[in-house]
């Protein structure tokens, strides 16, 4: 989605390589702060911290996120026209969105 969202360009690569960085990031976040909350802090702790960084996370997507009117978004080859004889159905894939998830369960399933 990110790859349709923006542009051709530098704020298109490094929306890119922020979501590629964002889950390694997280990991060693997550280590790092569970262990000092563990180690200096009350439980009760976490519940604040979460809060704070979905408070923050909630204002960074406000500010980084392109509007409607100004994105690629706009003129979106998914977007639906009143004209069109293809459905909705269709153009999301809606039979390989439920054989995608049924098979990602059943291997999860399978390997638990």
């Amino acid at each position: 989605m990110l790859g349709r969202i923006y542009p051709p360009g530098i704020r298109k690569n490094m929306v890119l390589c922020i979501f590629g960085a964002s889950a390694p990031l997280g990991f060693v976040i997550g280590a790092v702060a569970s262990s000092v909350l563990a180690t200096r802090a009350s439980w009760l702790w976490t519940f604040w911290l979460l809060a704070i960084v979905c408070f923050l996370l909630v204002v960074m997507s406000v500010v980084i996120l392109p509007g409607a009117e100004t994105s690629a978004i706009s003129s979106h080859p998914m977007k639906i026209n009143p004209g069109d004889k293809i459905g909705l159905w269709h153009r999301l894939d809606g039979y390989g969105i439920i054989l995608g998830v049924s098979g990602l369960a059943l291997f999860n399933f399978a390997w638990n």
